[in-house]
């Protein structure tokens, strides 16, 4: 598989559907789009993966409106889908342009795919998999105290 960048494109003089979106989106030429990506003053963090998905193309760089990121990510405590769905459902719906995934919980590759596909803005990830996170959990735990549940009735 021969996968080409936005730069690689752009170096060539081509204007991708891509840039096409981004000038739309930050109100310039997609020409300016193209040449401050062929000079790497502007780049489009486009995943090919994940543009077959949801991912709406934005742009970071100098000619670029500011950018707002939002961080989220499941826990050694508590960890599930939904919840991490949630999160960028609202990170989205209140302005983030881009998503880091600050996972270090449990079932980190099904949450990330889950986000991933879910997403119409770029996701970053932290370098760590599931059996460093596993790790990292079993040490948390460790350090947790031990959680001690009563339950009292009183007769009326």
């Amino acid at each position: 598989m021969t996968c080409r960048t936005q730069m690689f494109f752009a170096r060539q003089g081509t204007i991708t559907p891509e840039m096409e979106r981004v000038a739309e989106r930050e109100g310039l030429p997609p020409e300016t789009i193209r040449d401050e990506v062929a000079i790497g003053r502007l780049i489009i963090p486009a995943n090919v993966n994940h543009l077959e998905q949801r991912l709406d193309p934005m742009a970071i760089g100098k000619v670029a409106s500011v950018k707002i990121n939002a961080n989220i990510g499941n826990s050694a405590v508590e960890s599930d889908i939904d919840g991490e769905l949630e999160k960028l459902h609202h990170a989205v719906h209140y302005g983030a342009d881009t998503v880091m995934d600050l996972s270090t919980g449990g079932n980190i590759d099904a949450i990330r795919e889950a986000i991933i596909a879910a997403s119409p803005v770029p996701i970053g990830t932290v370098p760590i998999g599931t059996g460093e996170a596993a790790m990292i959990a079993s040490r948390i735990a460790s350090m947790l105290p031990p959680v001690e549940r009563s339950i009292t009735v009183s007769a009326p």
